[in-house]
């Protein structure tokens, strides 16, 4: 059963408004002082997610699905380089990090 167009547009415009909120976050972290390690996991969370529901939906045809997943998995690569640089609290990873005491 084919799915109709309109679904197919309504899911582009979910990922695309997604897509623009994670980028509005991840600018307002990166402007205070660096990626912090709950926006790595949000984000890398999210991906997983619609990747898992990119595959196990039919609203996509199979080249629409691979390259869904070319994106997602494009977005999930830059995150974590972004977040390869940073300690956990956010600040350079030039710096040691020191854990808070509990």
């Amino acid at each position: 059963m084919g799915v109709g167009l309109f679904s197919k547009l309504r899911v582009m415009s979910v990922v695309f408004s997604t897509w623009g909120k994670i980028e509005k976050l991840l600018k307002s972290e990166k402007e205070k002082s660096g990626m912090k390690l709950s926006v790595n996991a949000i984000v890398q969370a999210l991906m997983l997610v619609m990747q898992g529901l990119n595959q196990a939906s039919g609203l996509l045809p199979e080249k629409g699905k691979f390259w869904a997943m070319v994106a997602m998995s494009a977005i999930q690569g830059i995150v974590a380089v972004m977040a390869h640089f940073v300690n956990p609290d956010g600040t350079t990873a030039k710096v040691a990090y020191i854990a808070p005491s509990k």
